[in-house]
């Protein structure tokens, strides 16, 4: 049976004693399913990384970059339109 009151600090505190745990092993640990371990760890803002998750956080200037490019690419379209001819 599934497990369906199981709260966010519950699923932080274990994944802090164990960040290589996989879904599954989480799963099983709060009676939830992997994927709804899954889905949960990514609305916390956690990527799988490295066999670990971690915390997503961009920096200042990874921000400024993504803003720069999108910016970049938009002025692109505008100006000179190429999305018509694929």
């Amino acid at each position: 049976m599934l497990n369906l009151t199981v709260s966010d600090s519950d699923l932080k505190a274990l994944l802090e004693s164990d960040p290589e745990a996989t879904c599954a092993i989480l799963g099983k640990q709060l009676g939830i399913s992997a994927e709804g371990v899954r889905k949960r760890l990514h609305a916390l803002g956690n990527v799988h990384r490295l066999n670990k998750w971690i915390p997503y956080d961009l920096t200042t200037d990874q921000k400024a970059t993504r803003k720069s490019i999108s910016l970049s690419l938009l002025l692109k379209e505008q100006n000179d339109p190429f999305l018509p001819f694929l």
